[in-house]
């Protein structure tokens, strides 16, 4: 290093250049070569040969990000743009993309929101109809986690430009993504009609990821909608698929709400539990482990969410509170408002068990104005509920009835 810091800018490019070459030599096949691509790339980088660092940057950031190595996958794709930059070209638009998915899975909300519009623009400047249809999609999945008034117009249009693309695995992903969006707002029946024929879709064409992915839609369809029966078989369902596949974020999202559903806690005048305490607890913990594994805080504080609202329902009410507290410090740390909605919505239902209202209701209160923010009518109607409960609790009938109504 002493040595390297002595030397003059263009003895430092030579070495990396001589580097380069040799590693290019000692690896002349795609197999051998992919071994060394981080390598690859820094060198080429180091010894400004643009355009092998630009087409080095791109895979080997593509390929981190496939690793569930976003931070890695960010600084290689910055690299790669800057060699765009250096050569004066129009970077293609999927790089920009790629690195907002990884900008975007760090909950890095602004930087990711920058990329992603970057890639939509170019792909409409390149005429890339399909890069669009995948962009617009990519904004109105970050918009979720913001505000879901933001997110609805990018489904729309992504489904209505999937239609003019005549394909249908870009239809059914547009339908599921859509779909989603209409149970969260409180549509539960228009969003279910088209996880139904997204799944269709899905099964005419043997994709086994698209359909894990509406099966997983589907569940949290049906437990919006209080068919809780019908929910946990679909997860069961995702999740048996999804162990298949390695993608540790959609088997984390998938196993979070089968916790929480299996546990019977939202349906809780109804009966009581579905599965046992251990069975519960289980979903949730390996949800959480997969999350970790993608670097995904998002996905980190959902299932803390989920294992807080399934030991609620065994009574188990200190340790469902220590998961809602680190629920909510996970998704302060990246503002991710429906999460932090859905811990101070755990604090409030565990305090009107525990027939404290008042605390219930200090919980509730700053959790409705999350909720209101981000446009969840789940949260929103599930804190409505629980404020309800604590004002009969304190035999305030007209607040009660006010809310409910």
């Amino acid at each position: 290093q002493a040595i390297y810091e002595g030397l003059l800018a263009r003895e430092r490019r030579v070495l990396h250049r001589t580097i380069a070459e040799a590693l290019e030599s000692l690896a002349p096949t795609s197999a051998l070569r992919e071994a060394c691509l981080a390598d690859l790339a820094a060198h080429c980088y180091a010894a400004e040969l643009w355009e092998k660092a630009l087409a080095y940057g791109k895979l080997v950031g593509e390929k981190a990000l496939a690793l569930d190595a976003p931070r890695a996958g960010v600084a290689h794709l910055t690299t790669a743009l800057d060699a765009a930059h250096q050569l004066a070209m129009t970077p293609p638009a999927i790089l920009h993309r790629v690195r907002g998915q990884g900008y975007d899975t760090l909950g890095e909300f602004e930087r990711a929101q920058i990329d992603y519009e970057q890639a939509l623009h170019l792909a409409r400047q390149a005429g890339d109809r399909l890069m669009e249809w995948q962009c617009l999609l990519d904004l109105g999945l970050l918009w979720t986690g913001r505000d879901y008034a933001q997110a609805g117009p990018w489904f729309r249009q992504a489904l209505t430009l999937a239609e003019q693309l005549a394909s249908p695995t870009p239809r059914a992903h547009s339908l599921n993504r859509l779909g989603n969006w209409l149970v969260n707002v409180g549509q539960t029946e228009e969003g279910l009609r088209m996880h139904h024929e997204a799944l269709a879709l899905f099964e005419a064409l043997d994709e086994r990821q698209g359909l894990a992915e509406t099966l997983d839609l589907l569940g949290v369809g049906y437990g919006l909608h209080g068919d809780i029966i019908n929910s946990v078989r679909s997860y069961e369902r995702s999740v048996e698929l999804l162990r298949a596949s390695g993608d540790h974020r959609a088997l984390s999202s998938s196993l979070s709400v089968l916790s929480s559903f299996s546990s019977g806690i939202e349906a809780e005048t109804t009966f009581s539990v579905l599965f046992t305490k251990e069975a519960c607890v289980g979903y949730s913990s390996e949800a959480l482990h997969h999350a970790i594994q993608a670097d995904w805080p998002a996905g980190q504080a959902f299932a803390e969410i989920t294992a807080g609202e399934a030991l609620l329902a065994f009574g188990d009410f200190s340790a469902a509170l220590a998961h809602a507290q680190q629920a909510l410090h996970l998704a302060a740390d990246i503002a991710h408002q429906q999460w932090m909605a859905g811990a101070y919505y755990v604090f409030t239902h565990l305090y009107v068990l525990l027939l404290a209202p008042h605390l219930a209701l200090q919980q509730a209160e700053v959790g409705l104005a999350l909720a209101r923010s981000s446009g969840s009518s789940w949260w929103i109607n599930s804190l409505a509920t629980y404020s309800a409960l604590a004002h009969l609790q304190r035999k305030e009938l007209g607040l009660a009835e006010a809310l409910l109504s």
